[in-house]
């Protein structure tokens, strides 16, 4: 996922393919790319904290990226209305998922380490439009948590995972 320790870039891969990448370009800005789209992905706020998906060349808001309050997941609002929810499938965090409206897993990661992560595109899923930027956000929910549960651990305090 990320070729070069030295390097904020991660990618996504499909095979030998890149899928999507993402390129972190400020403390919370970051700039994913994949054959479907450009977005901008920043979190903004302390406690009352959330994520906006922009569109990388108007810099339009398309989404909303609402935190639960204990970080274990949260829901995804789009513009034009769709919304879909990130959650834990097992209870230790170690695989999310995006969920649609009535709760069917649609695309899900196991992000027991972020070498490599196996992703899961559900048959129902390959088709929706938004299926690239849920992969690509996927993956930055999952390495904002890896860097914020590493920036915690080398201060003495203990994470939430989102």
């Amino acid at each position: 996922m990320q070729p070069d320790a030295l390097k904020s870039v991660y990618e996504l891969r499909a095979g030998n393919e890149i899928a999507a990448t993402l390129l972190w370009e400020t403390k919370y800005g970051v700039l994913a790319e994949s054959a479907d789209g450009r977005w901008r992905f920043t979190r903004e706020g302390i406690i009352n904290q959330r994520n906006t998906i922009r569109e990388a060349a108007s810099n339009a808001d398309i989404a909303l990226y609402k935190p639960k309050f204990t970080s274990s997941g949260g829901r995804l609002l789009l513009s034009g209305g769709d919304s879909f929810t990130w959650q834990n499938l097992r209870f230790w965090g170690s695989e999310k998922a995006w969920l649609d409206a009535a709760g069917t897993p649609l695309v899900s990661f196991d992000s027991t380490s972020l070498k490599r992560i196996p992703v899961t595109i559900e048959p129902g899923a390959v088709s929706l439009p938004q299926v690239s930027l849920l992969l690509a956000f996927g993956c930055y929910l999952l390495v904002l948590s890896y860097r914020d549960t590493t920036k915690l651990a080398a201060h003495g305090a203990s994470p939430a995972t989102p």
